[in-house]
This record gives structure tokens, sequence and C-alpha cells, in this order.
């Protein structure tokens, strides 16, 4: 038997070789029982969840059932040792997932690190993020963590790591940045108007507006100048492409051939990536759009009774708030939306220490800050104004929400009328959270909602793996 290390890959073959991008919702369950591989040579192996990395995120809150979370990462086999014998995190401040860390990595913030203005190269307008200031104190860039894990592993005997890959390839941060822009716009020169005129219609165009270089299949017909760091510092640190519309067709209205990428160069509503999963795996999953019912649906018939005393439906928004980086800049994630509104209670907050810093916020340096009732946005719950005068409840008040899970959440009433009766709506993300990095939204967790103290953990996509976030039966309990 011969296989490689991509195939131990605990989703793609394994439970959802079909999800996109992974699935974070089970790892719970994987951490406490082992991942069982479906698919492949090495279909039937079963291994542990021995360690867990986390860069940018919260799971414990965004990933599924919060309890479920906290239940994986604390649990402990029959000789009493933790199920998971590591876990990293890496974040630019510590959030509730943070709090259950083995080993912490200060990651630097977006001004203490290089960037670009968008992790899709393949757009007409590109803009470089160069270093502000040095990362401050223990901070470090993605770049260094790159290296510094790689030469770590390679010393000590990792087959799979090559220096080659790494710190023989990149000099420093600037180099890994041009790589990211050697790809960059990536899109070819059709459409009206034809972005390049005295290019060939159809070639690949990479490289800088002005001088682009242009490819036809695999042949380099104009060598041009590939986009690079330098380039943007010299042009007032932003590249812009010309912009074409209608790329699906030729100028006499014929299909251009090129977009969209599909198989039939024609807009298909089926997916030629679940076609090939199926032809590699002999899997039957469904190559076009499908539906399938939610596990908490109050129309059907196994729950006809348990929707007499759940009668309203809990939904949820996404708002900016739930965005990890965000979450250190409460001005800009707690924004006024449907969900999000100035209904805090008052209370003081020390702002941390700026040193070598202009502070331009008005807050007073490690010194207490008042904040006045209804002073910042916080998750609430929208309700309908009807039902919230049939059940006579007003703006600002506390309920409790209660799933047939007996899970309960907490949080403060809004009535409004843009909610359907029998229906309350609340923010996915910024709510009942309490840790260091969060900042002042601290002072709000007590009566602020995290939706996913009600997720029902087996409430997932059996197809993709996804969670049925926010979808959920729920009665109102006042105060």
């Amino acid at each position: 038997m011969s296989g490689t290390l991509s195939e131990l890959h605990k989703d793609n073959y394994g439970d959802y070789p079909s999800a996109w991008k992974g699935v974070l919702t089970d790892l719970p369950r994987k951490i406490r029982e082992g991942i069982t591989l479906k698919h492949g040579w090495f279909k039937g192996y079963t291994y542990p969840v021995k360690a867990f990395v986390t860069r940018a995120g919260n799971p414990v809150i965004t990933a599924g059932s919060t309890p479920d979370w906290i239940d994986a990462l604390t649990s402990r086999d029959e000789n009493g040792e933790y199920n998971l014998d590591l876990m990293v995190f890496i974040d630019t401040h510590i959030n509730v997932t943070g709090k259950y860390a083995d080993i912490v990595l200060p990651e630097a913030g977006f001004l203490e690190r290089m960037g670009v203005s968008d992790v899709y190269t393949m757009n007409p307008e590109l803009a470089i993020r160069d270093q502000v200031i040095k990362p401050l104190y223990e901070s470090k860039t993605p770049f260094d963590f790159m290296i510094t894990m790689s030469e770590a592993l390679i010393r000590n005997g990792d087959n799979d790591i090559k220096a080659e890959d790494f710190k023989l390839k990149y000099e420093n941060e600037e180099a890994f940045i041009n790589e990211i822009l050697s790809g960059a716009p990536g899109f070819y020169n059709i459409g009206e108007p034809l972005p390049y005129p005295d290019l060939p219609k159809g070639c690949l165009i990479l490289g800088t507006p002005d001088d682009p270089r242009a490819i036809w299949g695999d042949k380099v017909i104009k060598k041009g100048e590939l986009l690079t760091v330098d380039w943007l510092r010299k042009n007032n640190g932003v590249a812009i492409w010309p912009t074409s519309y209608h790329r699906y067709k030729n100028a006499g209205g014929s299909p251009s051939g090129i977009y969209p990428e599909t198989d039939s160069k024609k807009f298909e509503f089926k997916f030629s990536w679940l076609k090939k999963i199926n032809e590699k795996l002999g899997t039957d999953y469904p190559t076009t759009f499908y539906w399938a019912d939610p596990e908490w649906n109050p129309r059907t018939p196994d729950f006809n009774e348990t929707g007499r005393e759940y009668l309203f439906q809990l939904i949820s928004g996404r708002v900016h708030h739930s965005m990890t980086m965000t979450a250190v800049c409460p001005y800009l994630a707690g924004t006024n939306t449907e969900c999000m509104k100035p209904l805090n209670d008052e209370f003081i907050y020390t702002m941390p220490e700026v040193e070598n810093v202009p502070n331009r916020s008005g807050l007073l340096n490690d010194k207490e800050n008042s904040f006045k009732t209804g002073s910042i946005s916080i998750p609430v719950f929208a309700v309908n104004s009807g039902d919230g005068e049939s059940l006579r409840l007003k703006t600002g008040d506390i309920v409790t929400l209660e799933n047939p899970l007996q899970k309960r959440i907490k949080g403060k009433v809004f009535l409004t009328e843009e909610i359907m009766p029998g229906v309350i709506k609340t923010a996915f993300g910024p709510g009942g959270q309490k840790a260091s990095g969060i900042g002042l939204m601290n002072h709000a967790s007590e009566y602020t909602p995290n939706i996913n103290e009600l997720h029902d953990p087996d409430n997932f996509n059996r197809f993709t793996g996804t969670p049925g976030f926010g979808d959920i039966m729920v009665k109102i309990i006042k105060a």
C-alpha cells in the first residue's frame, strides 16, 4: 500500500470530500473520538487528533456549538490525560478560544507587517500594505512564524519540510509578497472594451498595468514586467488595470470560450468540481443545487408538538464584529445595524497604556473612562413589535431564550417592524464573550447573547459539514 500525506486529510478523504475548505464543526467530536478515513489508500484507517493549531479565528465562539467545543478542548481519556495534547493559538489578541491554548504565539498587527489589499489577486485593483512600525513587544509576523516553524521541523527530522521551500526560497518578507503578486492580475484579455487592444484577444495577463506579461497557452508572447513590491512603492502603492465587461462573450455575441471557467465554457447550474470528486472517489454527491431541510423545522411533523411550546424561530446575521481583527477595534466593530444597537449599561473601561504611539481615540491612556448608558452598540434580540406588545416587552428589557435542548442565552430586546412575526434575529459572533483581548465588550458579556450556546452540535449538513447556524426553535422567558 502506498499513499500520500494529503490522503490523510480528515475531510477530503474522510466524512466530507465535498467540503470547500474543510470542516471545523465536527472537530470537537473528532478530538474525542478520532478520525476514520472513508476514501483513498487509507480507507478504514483511524487516527487520533492530538494537536490543533488555530490562527486569526475564534472557533469556540463561531465554529459550531460553544459548549461542545469547550467540552472537547477540556476532555480527558481514561487515564485522565487531555485528549488534545497540544493547542496552539496565533492571533493579535486573546479571545475566548485563546484561553484554552497551551501555547500562544502573538501575531503582529496589520500595521506591523506587510500585506496586500486583497487575498484574491485576480482583481483589477491591488494595493500594497507596507509595514508602518516594527512588531511591538514579542509579536512576530506570519512570515517570521512560517520561517521559524519550518526550521524547527527540519531540525527535528521532518522529511516533508524542505529548506528550499522556505528560508532558502525567501530572503525576506518582501520576497514572499513578491511571489503572491506574481499571479496578479491573472485575468484574460477579453471583454468590452478589450483591456489591451495591442495584445491578442484571450491571452493571459500578468504583471504591471503599463507593461504586462502576455501568455498564450504555455508560451510567453510578451515578457513585460511582473508586479513587485518595489514597483508598487514607486507607483503610490497601487496597481490599477484596465477594466472590461461582458467577458463571457466575444464582440459578435458568441461565447468567449474563456469565461465562465466551466467545462462547457457556458454558465452551468452544475459543478464540475463535485463531478470530479464523484469520479475520483466513487461517491454520488449532487452536482447541482439541492435543498436540505433544517434540523429544527417547526413545519415538519416531528416538531409539531415542540413548536407549540417553542413559538419563535431564532435566526442570525453576521456582523463585522465577529471578525477576529475588528474585535480589538470596538468603534469599527460596534456599528449600529439591525442586530447591533446602542443599549449598553453604563460601565468603566481602562484603556491599555500606549507607549510612543499618538493617542487620537479621545480615551485616556491607562486611566478609567466612563461609558454612559446607550453609548455603545451591542448585539440584541430583534423582535417584531407586535410580538413584543403581545408579550408586554419593551426595547431594553432583558429576556432569556431557551431551545428544546434546554440551552439558554440572555440578551436585550429591540422591538422593530423589520422582523417578521414569530422570528427573532440576533448577531452572529460578538456576544457573550469574556477574554483579555475582547476590550470593552467584556463589560457587556453578561447581557449579550452568543447564539452558538444554543447550537445543536448534531445539526449540520451531512453532505458539506456546514453547521445549521442560527435556525433554532426557541421560547421567550421574561426576567
